[in-house]
């Protein structure tokens, strides 16, 4: 059910409830007000009435006479609007001054009102006539009860009239708290249904869509601007994921080519062995670049679905850092670059993944190595910032640096620099994307800047606090 349609429903009955239960009270209260007021005028009339007879008692007359002259009580009960009054005395006389022609109490409630106030009621008459009556005792004249009655009819008309006046006017504010329910929640669900129009004519191909906010500045709008928000991040990350997969197909596409190129000169009559000798080094190189590629965007995908699978467990910073080293000492003879360690004091042991930060330390050395100059020094240091709880490990080279536009960017999967940091000296593109991610996964960064004279450096920090990394399964 639709909650504009639910919402009129509540209010609706909400509306009926307060009706039911505030009529209910206030008729109650307003009949309540009738009979006391009644009760109020019978009790005045009886005793003017029980006055009037007490008189006439002193003055000789006797109540019995009553009946034959009555005058001066049926005056009085003109005046005071009464419909009946009658005088009970001893020995059963019965004296009924109105002519009501039917007795209005009974012997019990007769032997009760000879000692207080009586308040009865009585039908009498065809058609019936409902009377509300008060029967006293008649002061200096024991025995004597008066009793004085008026019709209930007009209260009970006019306690209908009350009832019909409420209906008709609960009728009408119940119907008319439903329909500005119905408008109000309209015309505040009006930009929900605006922006959930615009989300769905935002198809997966459009990129820039954005939905229709309000310009309020309310729980609406907030949501507006959050909604606006995710669907700008899931178009963003629709984006980097199909840069991504481009991105992939057009590296994968190179290695493939040329090893399909390889292959096809090999399977030609009339290679020599050192043609064919060639032609499977190439292959080789080929197919290792296209495995560490596969491998690189593996881990990438593995960390972008929160899946890192750390195996966590106290390290030697040196150990892994000489290992690292030795691994490319070949290299470095090659290339004839120096490659100095230094562990500094307190930056001895680290808690992470061996493999993984092996890895990222791998990944900055080579892009290092890819780019240091003959002669010149590569260094390997790993330090300790005590105040900042982190330890740094750090690979610094003497070559050109990063282009100032693309320090920013130099973390960005398949981001390549201008010059000898490009694919043709053998990068994929992912090396220090994969340096971020592992950092990442340890709950630290990864930072690179360009060296004051000259060269770059790239660095992994790490938390000396455990309980800061993103372990999958603790070593």
């Amino acid at each position: 059910m639709p909650i504009r349609m639910r919402l009129a429903l509540v209010v609706s009955a909400a509306s009926i409830l307060l009706f039911v239960v505030g009529g209910a009270v206030g008729i109650w209260f307003f009949s309540r007000g009738l009979n006391e007021s009644l009760d109020d005028r019978l009790a005045q009339s009886a005793r003017l009435i029980a006055s009037a007879v007490t008189k006439d008692h002193r003055r000789g007359i006797g109540p019995t006479s009553l009946a034959a002259h009555p005058r001066s009580l049926q005056r009085l009960s003109g005046r005071r609007g009464v419909a009946a009054i009658q005088l009970f005395g001893p020995n059963g006389v019965f004296v009924d001054v109105t002519a009501t022609g039917e007795r209005l109490l009974t012997s019990r409630q007769l032997t009760s009102a000879g000692h207080r106030d009586e308040y009865i009621n009585v039908t009498i008459g065809s058609p019936p006539n409902p009377l509300r009556a008060i029967a006293l005792p008649v002061p200096a004249m024991p025995g004597w009860v008066v009793v004085v009655g008026n019709s209930t009819t007009p209260n009970q008309d006019a306690t209908r009239e009350v009832e019909l006046g409420i209906v008709v006017a609960g009728v009408v504010a119940v119907a008319v708290a439903t329909g500005g329910a119905w408008w109000l929640a309209g015309a505040a669900l009006a930009p929900v249904e605006r922006m959930r129009r615009r989300a769905a004519e935002i198809s997966e191909h459009d990129l820039a869509g954005r939905l229709d906010i309000p310009g309020t500045s309310d729980e609406l709008g907030a949501l507006g601007k959050t909604m606006d928000g995710l669907l700008a991040r899931y178009q963003g990350a629709l984006a980097r994921q199909r840069a991504f997969v481009a991105d992939a197909g057009h590296e994968l596409r190179t290695p493939l080519a040329v090893l399909s190129g390889e292959l096809e000169l090999a399977e030609r009559p009339g290679r020599s062995i050192d043609q064919l000798a060639f032609a499977v080094h190439r292959a080789r190189q080929e197919t290792q670049r296209i495995s560490q590629l596969a491998q690189d965007l593996l881990l990438l995908a593995t960390v972008d679905e929160g899946q890192t699978g750390l195996h966590v467990g106290p390290l030697a910073t040196a150990g892994i850092l000489a290992a690292a080293a030795a691994a490319r000492k070949a290299r470095l003879s090659e290339q004839g670059v120096r490659l100095e360690v230094h562990v500094a004091e307190g930056a001895e042991m680290v808690q992470g993944d061996a493999l993984r930060l092996r890895q990222a330390i791998d990944n900055i050395l080579d892009n290092a190595l890819r780019v240091a100059p003959r002669g010149s020094l590569v260094t390997l240091a790993s330090y300790c910032v005590p105040e900042a709880g982190e330890v740094t490990i750090e690979v610094s080279d003497d070559g050109p640096g990063f282009s100032p536009d693309f320090l920013p960017y130099a973390f960005d999967r398949f981001a390549r620099p201008d010059g000898a940091r490009g694919r043709d000296a053998g990068g994929t593109g992912l090396g220090l994307a994969v340096v971020r991610s592992i950092a990442e996964a340890h709950g630290g960064r990864a930072e690179a800047e360009n060296r004051p004279v000259r060269g770059a450096s790239v660095r992994i920090v790490l938390p000396l606090r455990k309980d800061r990394l993103r372990v999958a399964d603790q070593a």
